[in-house]
C-alpha cells in the first residue's frame, strides 16, 4: 500500500525527492508494473530518458503492451529516436504463418481447419493472434502482407545495374 500511495503522491506533486522516494518504495513493492509506471512518470514530469527506458524494458520484461506503448510515447516525447519495429514474421509462430498463408489463398476458417487438420475455434484463435501481433484489423491485411512477404524482389539486374529493357 505504502507503494501505491508514494506514486501517488509523486504523480500528484512530481519532485525529484517524491521520485527517489517512490521508485525505491515502488522497486521494493510485489508489482513490478508500478515500478514501471513510477520510472514512465519520471520521464515524463522530470523529462529523466533514462527512467523512460528502463520502465519500457520493465514493462516488456512482464509483457505490458500498453506500458511498452506509454514509455515509448513518453519517450518518444523527450525527442528520443525508437527503432521501427516492422510487423514481420519474426513475431508470428510458424503455425500462425501457416494461417496467414492460406487466409491470403482466399480460404476460409472451416477450410484452413480441413486442411491442417485443426478444429474450426483454433483456427480463429489463430487468426485471432495474428490480427493482434500484426496490428491488423481484417483478414485482407493479412492476406496482403501475407502475399507481401511471398512476393520476390525486384530483379535489379547484373551488379546492381537496372535491368535493361530490350
Amino acid at each position: 500500500m505504502a507503494a501505491a500511495l508514494a506514486a501517488a503522491r509523486f504523480r500528484l506533486a512530481p519532485t525529484l525527492q517524491r521520485s527517489s522516494n517512490a521508485e525505491a518504495v515502488a522497486a521494493a513493492a510485489p508489482w513490478p508494473w508500478l515500478h514501471a509506471l513510477v520510472g514512465c512518470w519520471c520521464g515524463e514530469f522530470l523529462r529523466d530518458t533514462g527512467a523512460a527506458e528502463d520502465a519500457r524494458k520493465r514493462f516488456e520484461a512482464i509483457g505490458a503492451q500498453l506500458g511498452i506503448r506509454r514509455a515509448q510515447a513518453v519517450l518518444r516525447g523527450l525527442g528520443v529516436r525508437l527503432p521501427r519495429h516492422e510487423h514481420g514474421a519474426g513475431v508470428l509462430s510458424p503455425r500462425e504463418i501457416e494461417v496467414a498463408d492460406l487466409v491470403a489463398e482466399g480460404l476460409s476458417n472451416p477450410a484452413i481447419a480441413r486442411r491442417l487438420y485443426l478444429s474450426r475455434p483454433t483456427v480463429a484463435s489463430h487468426v485471432a493472434h495474428i490480427l493482434t501481433k500484426l496490428g491488423f484489423s481484417s483478414r485482407a491485411q493479412i492476406a496482403a502482407w501475407a502475399a507481401q512477404r511471398r512476393a520476390p524482389a525486384p530483379d535489379r539486374g547484373q551488379a546492381g545495374a537496372p535491368a535493361s529493357s530490350i
